[in-house]
């Protein structure tokens, strides 16, 4: 699916029934500002073996294969890429309900994505196409917790 901005394409992997978080990959073609999502929560992981710089809010910040950036979709964002084309994993979530999350997990035995009560598991690396995540990271959505302390 095309972006608005003519900037890059993106594809869906994952969505839940109420459209509160998904999963894509997106190919960035260009440097080009972001789309501002309001109300969501965007982590954005890079799969290609590139280097891009993400400027969000003025603060700019380099990435590297499989490092992770988190920020409010609200915010403005750039994208400038370094060393050419490439893909990112986004995950995209409501932000009053969800925080999109990446971990390493130092020597853990699998690769797993999860999301609620789903978890899809593989023994080895996550596959995106002709790239992996190393087995010892996790991406996941972590449920805001919004209930009033009893006490």
């Amino acid at each position: 699916m095309p972006w608005a901005n003519g900037c890059g394409s993106t594809r869906l992997l994952w969505s839940d029934p109420s459209r509160e978080r998904r999963i894509s990959v997106a190919m960035l073609e260009r440097s080009a500002p972001f789309s501002v999502l309001p109300g969501n929560a965007r982590l954005l992981l890079v799969l290609d073996p590139i280097m891009i710089e993400l400027t969000v809010r003025g603060c700019r910040s380099s990435l590297r294969r499989h490092d992770a950036l988190a920020f409010a979709g609200d915010d403005p964002a750039t994208l400038s890429l370094v060393d050419g084309p490439g893909r990112v994993l986004n995950l995209i979530c409501r932000s009053d309900r969800w925080i999109p999350a990446v971990d390493r997990h130092g020597s853990a035995p699998i690769g797993w994505l999860a999301w609620g009560d789903s978890e899809v598991a593989k023994t080895g690396d996550m596959m995106f196409g002709d790239q992996a995540l190393p087995c010892s990271t996790s991406l996941h959505f972590v449920q805001i917790d919004r209930t009033p302390p009893v006490g």
